[in-house]
């Protein structure tokens, strides 16, 4: 969502919000990696 606000030169759209979007992106993307990686040896 941050990335469309971004590119669509969002008024209202700051640059901090792009990192809280990024960070949240981040901890989910590895968050779901490491649960598969633990279900999987197990």
């Amino acid at each position: 969502m941050g990335w469309m606000m971004f590119l669509k030169k969002d008024p209202i759209f700051l640059m901090r919000d792009l990192v809280v979007f990024s960070i949240l992106a981040l901890i989910i993307f590895f968050g779901f990696f490491y649960v598969r990686r633990n279900y999987t040896v197990g």
